[in-house]
């Protein structure tokens, strides 16, 4: 099989996307590439440097022999983005990532089964520069990991542990490296109306700020069940534990655009519980609720640009501090559904602490119409900040008509406020982001 699609717009995009893909039989593979550029946003020339780019080509093969499976996943994704002329001398800030994994499995009988995983994983930060001198960051990370499980009678049980190091070449700093291992027990059982779990791992390494040592857990249940005031089930899902993850400097960076991670980050912990219900009311409307607590632990804080101080700036680049946060979240929505017309409004909230370039209080609707037989659709979608420095409220718009069993044309608009008042919409600091777009594509 084949899709892709291709077109552009205003400010000076261009957009495509292609992919060949098999997913069935016993040599499923995909090969996919995409690339998506703006130029010259905020009404600037494009020689100004207000532009962003992404690049991204991803390949994955799987092999299947008697009780024998592996395969292979691999994937390069080059994102670059004008500095607006807020750095002196340097035009770009790129960020290419390059990863490769592979895993066996030998499915031995009885429901028993063994393997073992491999990644490699390669970062490279830099700079176009014209004058003085930018930090590079060349990055590797080697992860392997191995498994024993069982499966049977409802059951899911294994054990598992990996080892992952990181190593930034560029700085020769001794905590430029990271060890970090883990070993643990996963378990779960599940019918067609319950699912329980839970894991408990053993974690070390030397990125831990004041330990050295740490058991991860979760514990939690999922239940789905049919109720007789609708025609659909009732599902309900809460876990909760201690959570810990490492932090890349790839995905930080990746994440938040003009930043700089002079550092080796700690690991990141928390404690956390959540709750989340879908309730089907008649044969049209579902409401979904969403609670979820979470508290630093052990003062692996979470690590943030300091986007909302200009202290946190080193020569136009926003640097990182790591924040312990106590963070109290709702998410609340309402959906009616009939025939060809569906409409969702909904309302998050973040009772305490905020992570950065998130929106404490936001109001989000939804409106859509798709015609029976997907020859036609129009959607349009907004949220309001209520608390953002920022009034103008995001509205996106977007419309499709089927012009062949095989192609659709797509016209979209989106942040269409900013575009109507031909206004930048802020990104952090002096920076700024695409704002108003409108976009013309094909699909096939």
């Amino acid at each position: 099989f084949a899709e892709g699609e291709i077109g552009g717009g205003y400010p000076s995009i261009f957009k495509g996307d292609f992919s060949v893909f098999r997913l069935s039989g016993l040599s499923p593979f995909q090969i996919s590439f995409s690339y998506d550029a703006a130029g010259g946003f905020g009404n600037h020339s494009m020689n100004d440097c207000f532009s962003d780019r992404t690049t991204n080509l991803i390949v994955n093969k799987k092999f299947q022999k008697n009780q024998f499976k592996w395969g292979f996943d691999a994937s390069y994704q080059a994102l670059s983005n004008g500095l607006q002329n807020q750095v002196k001398g340097i035009t770009n800030l790129n960020q290419d990532d390059y990863d490769a994994k592979g895993n066996f499995t030998w499915e031995i009988g009885n429901g028993f089964s063994t393997g073992l995983d491999a990644g490699l994983n390669f970062y490279h930060r830099y700079a176009d520069v014209s004058e003085g001198k930018f930090p590079i960051a060349a990055v590797w990370i080697i992860n392997p990991a191995a498994f024993v499980k069982w499966e049977g009678y409802g059951f899911d049980i294994s054990l598992n542990g990996d080892y992952t190091f990181e190593d930034d070449m560029e700085n020769v700093a001794s905590d430029s490296v990271t060890h970090r291992g883990t070993f643990g027990f996963d378990a779960q059982w599940a019918n067609d109306y319950v699912k329980i779990f839970g894991n408990v791992h053993g974690l070390v390494g030397n990125q831990l700020n004041k330990n050295q040592i740490l058991a991860p857990f979760t514990v939690g249940i999922d239940a789905f069940f049919p109720v007789y005031f609708a025609n659909r089930r009732f599902s309900i899902s809460s876990k909760g534990g201690l959570e810990s993850n490492m932090n890349r400097i790839a995905d930080l960076e990746r994440k938040y655009k003009f930043t700089n991670l002079v550092e080796m980050p700690q690991e990141s912990s928390d404690w956390f519980a959540n709750l989340e219900m879908a309730v089907p009311l008649k044969e049209s409307f579902t409401g979904n609720l969403g609670l979820e607590y979470r508290h630093t632990a052990f003062e692996n804080g979470y690590w943030q640009p300091d986007y909302e101080s200009q202290t946190g700036l080193n020569a136009g680049i926003f640097t990182y501090s790591q924040k312990n946060l106590q963070q109290f979240n709702s998410k609340l929505s309402l959906t009616y559904h009939y025939k060809i017309f569906s409409i969702t409004g909904g309302w998050n909230a973040m009772w305490m602490d905020a992570p950065v370039m998130s929106n404490p209080y936001e109001i989000f609707a939804d409106i859509n119409f798709q015609s029976e037989e997907s020859k036609w659709g129009i959607d349009v979608n907004g949220k309001v900040s209520l608390d953002s420095k920022d009034k103008d409220p995001v509205i996106n718009a977007e419309a499709f008509v089927r012009l062949t069993s095989a192609v659709r044309a797509v016209a979209s608009v989106n942040d269409g406020i900013k575009l109507f008042k031909a206004e930048p919409r802020t990104y952090a600091g002096n920076y700024i982001t695409r704002g108003g777009t409108a976009t013309f594509l094909l699909k096939f």
